[in-house]
């Protein structure tokens, strides 16, 4: 029977809902708000190296990217050595915003924290980044049209 496809659909949903509500004030995404963060821990940073640590596709990242820099929270800029790379840097008021979001998920888990007790947070959430770290980076163009990662699945079948 199939159990932990919906349950993790379920709660991810719940999480974005939460995290929605969070950053409601800040004018922000989840999306957004993650890929801010991802920018000011990594500065300056590319649309590239968002896309590889966030696992969001590129259209997304570059519509978002676009969209924070009209709010004026992170600037691009040509990159010095090379002129083809945009580089991805906060502003001060990105510094903020970026610093306020980071509380705001750090609620959320505080609020999953409370739900699920302190013993099952850790192994839930240890579990949950072992199985992101295992499958890695998805882009669409690797999932195949039944959605399995066809040379993830073919990795495992051989383990």
């Amino acid at each position: 029977m199939l159990k932990m496809l919906p349950a993790l659909h379920r709660v991810g949903q719940s999480v974005d809902y939460m995290a929605a509500n969070a950053l409601r004030e800040l004018g922000l995404t989840p999306r957004q708000a993650l890929i801010l963060i991802t920018i000011g821990r990594n500065q300056p940073s590319t649309n590239t190296d968002v896309i590889g640590k966030t696992a969001i596709d590129r259209s997304t990242v570059t519509d978002v990217v676009r969209r924070l820099t009209a709010k004026k929270l992170i600037t691009r800029t040509r990159n010095k050595r090379d002129q083809r790379i945009v580089d991805l840097e906060l502003t001060a008021r990105g510094v903020t915003v970026c610093r306020e979001a980071e509380i705001c998920f750090a609620d959320c888990e505080a609020q999953i924290r409370l739900v699920i007790g302190k013993s099952r947070y850790r192994v839930v959430g240890s579990a949950i980044e072992a199985l992101a770290e295992q499958i890695g980076p998805v882009p669409s163009a690797k999932v195949s049209k039944t959605g399995v990662l066809d040379a993830k699945l073919a990795g495992a079948q051989r383990a």
